[in-house]
């Protein structure tokens, strides 16, 4: 790395805009250091020499006046065409402006700011942003679509202008706010995919794809769920498409600081090589666009989606000159990544950095959950927690009424031979948690099977019992049951001692019958990018098994660290495993309830709508592990996997409700007049801690509302 003495304004948290020559780069704003004196409000030039040196000097703008008039702020989102820089929001704070006096106090700044780097202009442009105005801590980027190209800004924070510091919302990143240049208009669009967590403070940089599409890498940031960050997201234009890139796989790989991301592959790197092809999309997003394309795409409108396509369909871009101006401001961002670009080789020391993070992270599945078409849909009735099912062919035909398509429950075979029971625990005292030592218990390393073919009582019921292959004996796994076999598959779970490696595993029972069989594990695409959990919720769509929500900890994960404080982290996500493909994936959950956490309830798959609801109900919900917020079971949520958005709704329930409750089983079948019933029992009240042993039955389907949780 060479060093070069810096006579100019020594701020940080600078913007950064390479000039039209691409030997050039321009500063403004920024924060002094903490005691350092506060530098006169100037843009700076650095022009490169060609070896790696240069020079610094100031570059006025040619309307002075109006420049002096602009607050000098920190934190906001800059970007830049190929002759102009722009500058979204920030903060004023003492350390950034002397119009500022109290060391308490920053205020938000509105507007849009804009140098032009051939004419010297600068001006400030009323912001439509958000619900405020305002924006801090997000990012941006330049899209070479439509007339002279649009602006994407996502993440971040956003407050009212009369806000101080604690008062700042995180913006998901469901929704990217759109700038376009030439028409001087904002708009929104939402996205899809594996949408990343709210986060701030992340570095981002685009690059162009060959085929009229522009990708945008994530990297790191802070999440207030789960701190530090260093997932790698990448999203795609016009697609609005989020995919989860391959994070490291051991702790700590870079002693110095600094890594190496190869964006067509996807994966970290040992360092960097000059030579390397142009890039080119991921595979994973060549592949999404050839299944799906934009026609996919929810536009949020028309003239949205002119900005990105021409009337006759094709991809919408700006003049080439322009289109090749979003290479160069991505050099400088990712050159602590990658490398530099046209001449100029930059390390923007506190501007961006990478963060590193001491536990390894493994690549994620890139698609949300995705079910067979309505036509060819049935609904299994499964116990949460209790990991007990019956054959998918008990059920008598049932037909739905609405505006929807009918899903007809299948009733072509014989009623069911057998329930199997796997997991769970042996307790000497009746009625009593493993949860002290005061009453122990042991876990049960056999696969139990009812037969149910002859009758029988509780004081005859005969079991016949599987052995299990001891480093796979865990409590509270889902359970899936294949519809196109009698094979079951166990996920999740936990154990006292060490957990073993991630496996799915399957049960196939023995052809002669006899309520026995056999287990074994299965190769499941992605399986290691999947955090294994307890306390989550599961339920199935016939070939679809999904899990919601839980909690990962030293029981779950052998590489899990935690200490007196921190004894288990949750685990956002519903997690989906296609039982035909054996691919698993997950998507984020969120816009479920207040943090889009969950443990300890329980979920139903119902069949109505274009392709089954998943309800979900009880449990908790929290902001982190020591503190969990009881769900009520006055409200469900519901969440359509089969909808335009990833979106979660909310219905109020009526009648005789339950106190709010957790670990309680659940099962489902159809009712008279068009109606599904779901069967609660048992599990135990949050307020009180006694164990319950009520029934209570839900009757669906309510008029489920239009706006989520």
């Amino acid at each position: 790395m060479n060093s070069i003495p810096k006579d100019s304004q020594q701020l940080d948290i600078q913007s950064i805009w390479l000039g039209p020559s691409g030997n050039e780069f321009y500063t403004w704003a920024g924060e002094k250091f903490y005691n350092d004196t506060l530098p006169d409000k100037e843009i700076w030039r650095f022009t490169a020499d060609g070896s790696g040196g240069g020079k610094w000097a100031k570059s006025p703008p040619s309307n002075l006046n109006t420049f002096q008039d602009l607050l000098r702020p920190s934190y906001g989102a800059f970007t830049q065409s190929k002759d102009t820089g722009y500058y979204l929001g920030g903060i004023v704070t003492r350390r950034s402006d002397s119009y500022i006096s109290d060391r308490n106090v920053s205020i938000p700044t509105p507007g849009l700011v804009s140098y032009n780097m051939t004419s010297g202009e600068i001006k400030n442009t009323t912001s439509e942003f958000g619900k405020y105005g305002t924006f801090k801590a997000g990012s941006s980027q330049f899209l070479p679509f439509g007339d002279a190209g649009v602006l994407l800004f996502l993440g971040g924070q956003e407050a009212p202008m009369t806000s101080r510091e604690g008062d700042w919302d995180e913006i998901d990143f469901n929704q990217v706010t759109l700038f376009d240049i030439k028409g001087q208009k904002w708009y929104t669009q939402g996205t899809t995919g594996f949408i990343p967590a709210a986060r701030r403070h992340f570095c981002t940089t685009g690059v162009s794809g060959q085929n009229n599409t522009f990708e945008i890498f994530i990297y790191g940031g802070w999440d207030s769920r789960q701190g530090v960050s260093s997932d790698v997201y990448v999203l795609s234009v016009p697609g609005f498409r989020f995919f989860k890139a391959s994070g490291w796989a051991e702790p700590d790989p870079w002693p110095y600081g600094l890594g190496v991301f190869d964006m067509t592959e996807m994966l970290w790197k040992d360092g960097y090589s000059a030579g390397d092809a142009a890039y080119e999309s991921p595979e994973i997003v060549k592949k999404w666009y050839e299944e799906w394309g934009q026609n996919s795409v929810s536009w949020t409108s028309e003239n949205v989606k002119r900005l990105f396509f021409n009337s006759d369909g094709n991809g919408s871009s700006s003049n080439d000159d322009e289109s090749r101006s979003s290479s160069p401001p991505a050099g400088i961002i990712a050159v602590a990544v990658i490398g530099g670009v046209v001449g100029v080789a930059l390390l923007i020391g506190l501007a961006f950095f990478f963060i590193k993070r001491k536990r390894p992270y493994t690549a994620t599945p890139q698609h949300p959950p995705h079910d067979p078409q309505a036509t060819d849909s049935m609904y299994q009735r499964y116990g949460s927690q209790s990991t007990a099912y019956g054959d998918q062919n008990t059920l008598g035909q049932h037909e739905l009424h609405g505006e929807s398509s009918p899903l007809e429950m299948d009733a072509s075979s014989g009623p069911v031979e057998y329930v199997y029971i796997d997991g769970g625990e042996v307790s000497q005292h009746e009625g009593e948690y493993n949860e002290t030592n005061i009453y122990p218990s042991w876990p049960v390393n056999s696969t139990i099977s009812i037969d149910l073919s002859e009758p029988w009582d509780p004081s005859s019921v005969t079991m016949k019992t599987t052995p299990k292959t001891r480093p796979y004996v865990f409590n509270g796994q889902a359970i899936w049951q294949d519809p196109a076999s009698n094979t079951f598959y166990t996920w999740g779970g936990w154990k006292t001692s060490t957990p073993p490696d991630k496996k799915m595993m399957r049960f196939s029972p023995d052809d002669n019958g006899g309520g026995g069989g056999t287990w074994t594990p299965v190769t499941t695409p992605n399986l290691q990018s999947i955090a294994r959990t307890r306390e989550g919720t599961f339920s199935q769509s016939k070939n679809i098994g999904y899990y919601f929500g839980g909690f990962t900890s030293e029981e779950t994960d052998s590489n899990f660290i935690g200490d007196q404080r921190v004894q288990g982290r949750p685990a956002p996500g519903l997690v989906s495993f296609d039982m035909q493909s054996r691919e698993i994936r997950n998507v984020s959950s969120s816009r479920f309830g207040k943090y889009g956490t969950f443990k300890g309830g329980s979920s139903q798959f119902v069949p109505f709508g274009p392709g089954g609801l998943l309800v979900v109900l009880g449990g908790w919900a929290e902001t982190r592990f020591e503190n969990w917020d009881e769900m009520a079971l006055d409200k469900i949520s519901v969440y359509d996997p089969h909808g335009q958005y990833i979106q979660w709704y909310h219905q109020q329930t009526t009648g005789d409700n339950p106190f709010p409750k957790e670990k309680f089983c659940t099962t489902g079948a159809p009712g008279p007049n068009n109606t599904y019933e779901i069967f609660i029992y048992g599990g135990r009240e949050t307020g009180i801690t006694a164990t319950s042993k009520e029934v209570h039955v839900l009757k669906t389907p309510p008029h489920l509302t239009d706006h989520p949780p």
